[in-house]
């Protein structure tokens, strides 16, 4: 409670949005280091991963995401293929593809495709999180 000469007022618990994101790349190091990252910037959070193209569109298809971040290259298929199946059921998704192809040769073609983002895989860890709470903001209407 805080108070003051002229009013109380009283501490109001501020609900905090969980948050729910599929991490989809073949190499458990590259997935350990998005969920830590995911985990710095948002305290609640349910993280699930996956490591192969029909994992991930399982998953995806299965549960609901608030977005899901995957690889371009996987085993059965890799994230565009992943893409163009999620897009069909579930086209509002947000979904962030990321390679370590070039951005600027690639991400026309990702974004043509239907990806919500692209990163390439060594500005994850600067820009993951910043693409994250643009798609959030503009998800929420903020």
């Amino acid at each position: 409670m805080v108070s003051g000469p002229f009013f109380t007022l009283k501490s109001i618990p501020v609900p905090v949005k969980m948050y729910r994101f599929l991490i989809a790349d073949d190499y458990e190091f590259v997935r350990q280091r998005v969920k830590l990252l995911l985990k710095e910037e948002f305290k609640d959070v349910i993280i699930e991963e996956a490591s192969s193209t029909k994992e991930l569109t399982d998953k995806a298809l299965g549960q609901k995401w608030d977005i899901i971040i995957s690889d371009i290259n996987m085993p059965g298929g890799g994230g565009l293929e992943a893409l163009s199946v999620i897009r069909k059921t579930l086209p509002q998704q947000p979904l962030i593809l990321f390679s370590l192809y070039d951005e600027e040769s690639f991400a026309d073609k990702v974004l043509k495709q239907g990806a919500t983002a692209y990163l390439q895989k060594d500005k994850i860890p600067a820009e993951l999180v910043k693409t994250i709470q643009s798609i959030i903001e503009d998800k929420d209407g903020y």
